[in-house]
């Protein structure tokens, strides 16, 4: 993996977190707060090596959980645990369809709202539960599902653009013929 992809990964997670912590009118438009960062995480697991999809976990999740009313670490804790799933079942993914995309996004967003309300409530944190929250996870799950396929566009498109291509070829030709002396 290089420092480059690791870059784009977490800068968008740092710009995700920002945009969802401040956009305040699409979460009061849509009637919950989307969560993106599992969408990231679908990518980074998948096509990333592991200490990329745990540096996204990690600050992703602390930089959420920092700006939000959550307990710090939960978030972290949904995200790694996404990430640890599907990373070790990567081969097995076909991660080239955007359908497949879609239903992993929508898996993994799904899960990792589950996850963190079931954290919060293992740890004694008495969250707003009641029959809107499952919409809202229905809706969470939707939308991380819908961007999911954004990712595996727009970063390889990004990693492409400046990013450098190694040479394939060397100057040198197996069959030239190197002349020694005067003439």
């Amino acid at each position: 993996m290089n420092r480059l992809r690791l870059s784009f990964i977490l800068g968008f997670a740092v710009l995700l977190v920002f945009c969802q912590t401040n956009l305040s009118w699409l979460r009061y438009g849509l009637g919950f707060q989307l969560n993106l960062l599992p969408s990231l995480m679908v990518y980074s697991a998948l096509v990333a090596d592991w200490p990329t999809w745990c540096a996204l976990g990690l600050i992703g999740g602390l930089c959420l959980d920092s700006l939000s009313a959550n307990p710090l670490g939960i978030s972290a804790l949904g995200l790694l645990s996404v990430g640890a799933a599907l990373h070790r079942q990567r081969e097995l993914i076909v991660h080239q369809d955007a359908s497949v995309q879609c239903l992993l996004g929508m898996a993994a967003t799904g899960a990792a709202f589950m996850v963190e309300l079931a954290a919060q409530v293992i740890l004694g944190y008495q969250p707003l539960m009641g029959w809107i929250t499952w919409w809202q996870g229905v809706g969470v799950a939707v939308g991380g599902g819908l961007a999911t396929p954004f990712w595996f566009r727009l970063i390889p498109f990004l990693d492409t653009s400046f990013g450098y291509s190694r040479m394939s070829q060397t100057s040198f030709r197996p069959d030239r013929e190197i002349k020694r002396g005067r003439f």
